[in-house]
């Protein structure tokens, strides 16, 4: 656990660093699905991090981040210690005799009461507890299906509204940041939580683990599931098949607009690449982004000769790019 969430607050940091919000709130989700003690707290310092970030210039993060200290702070109160009756304890004897020893003033009572009772009432049936699912129970039914295939046993679990708790933090954290991530309004939950559950599945089983690259794809496919409506949709309706999900890297399943913007700035990489000449340093132009005039520019004929040359400016300060005839 320990290790874990010193490697959220790395990831944190990172992310604070590149200042990308996305990534910043789907990891503050993340460690708020994690039960952290107070000595783990200050161990790994993962509160600190997280306060710092109560005053973020971006809503999302200081709510988010605000909603997490709040309910640390909520589980650190000692609670009041609530007197409780003493409950009989069963023992036997040499004789092999049951007697039941309470304290004196409750002892002769209950003999009384258990005496004039007997007779007439009968003993209530007990009602069954509803089991629930865990990981000893997952683990349980692979074993006992050593001839079925894994789809078949993730079927069995799945047949619940709710998702199945898996002892590994890491793994569990995932599955519900994959249902999360996957929901949409016109499905129902046992439709999103099955798929989250053969993704995840899927996902431990191509990198033999819940380790770092299985972070890394799992960190790549909650983003793009937020941000990618069809693909959700794609996934859910089975047009997209779970092992072939899997396999996609992050241009794959990135949504439209990101595309488009990930290929206007790779054909502007490949215009800027054919200039001879160094770029010049001006401030002449205001960045758009950040609104500092410290820039780089060049010039560079994209067009027919009897165009305006087109002309490529970089903010030094944020490294935010455009062009203008």
């Amino acid at each position: 656990m320990e290790n874990e969430i010193k490697s959220l607050r790395a990831d944190l940091d990172k992310a604070v660093e590149e200042n990308s919000i996305d990534e910043i709130v789907a990891l503050l989700k993340a460690i708020g699905l994690l039960n952290i003690s107070k000595d783990l707290l200050k161990t790994t310092l993962i509160g600190k991090s997280v306060g710092l970030l109560r005053t973020h210039k971006n809503s999302a993060v200081s709510k988010e981040s605000g909603v997490l200290v709040d309910k640390w702070k909520d589980q650190l109160q000692i609670p009041k210690k609530i007197s409780e009756p003493t409950s009989p304890v069963v023992e036997y004897t040499t004789t092999n005799k049951l007697k039941k020893s309470t304290t004196s003033s409750t002892s002769t009572t209950s003999n009384n009461l258990s005496s004039s009772s007997s007779s007439t009432t009968p003993d209530k049936p007990t009602t069954p507890k509803r089991k629930t699912f865990d990981e000893d129970e997952y683990e349980d039914q692979g074993k006992q299906n050593n001839g079925g295939t894994k789809k078949q046993v993730i079927h069995s679990i799945v047949n619940t509204t709710s998702l199945p708790h898996l002892a590994d933090a890491t793994r569990s954290t995932t599955l519900k940041l994959f249902a999360e991530g996957l929901k949409m309004d016109e499905i129902t939950e046992l439709h999103y939580n099955q798929a989250a559950v053969e993704i995840e599945s899927q996902l431990f089983e191509t990198y033999g683990g819940a380790n770092s690259d299985y972070k890394v794809k799992a960190r790549s496919i909650i983003f793009n599931l937020k941000s990618n409506h069809l693909l959700k949709k794609n996934i859910l309706s089975k047009t997209l098949t779970v092992t072939r999900f899997c396999t996609m890297d992050a241009t794959e399943m990135a949504n439209k607009e990101l595309k488009e913007e990930r290929e206007r700035m790779l054909k502007y990489s490949r215009e800027a690449a054919t200039l001879s000449r160094e770029a010049a340093t001006t401030d002449q132009f205001q960045c758009g982004k950040c609104k500092q005039r410290k820039c780089t520019y060049f010039q560079l004929q994209t067009r027919s000769a009897d165009e305006p040359l087109t002309t490529f400016v970089t903010c030094v300060n944020c490294n935010n790019r455009w062009k203008f005839c």
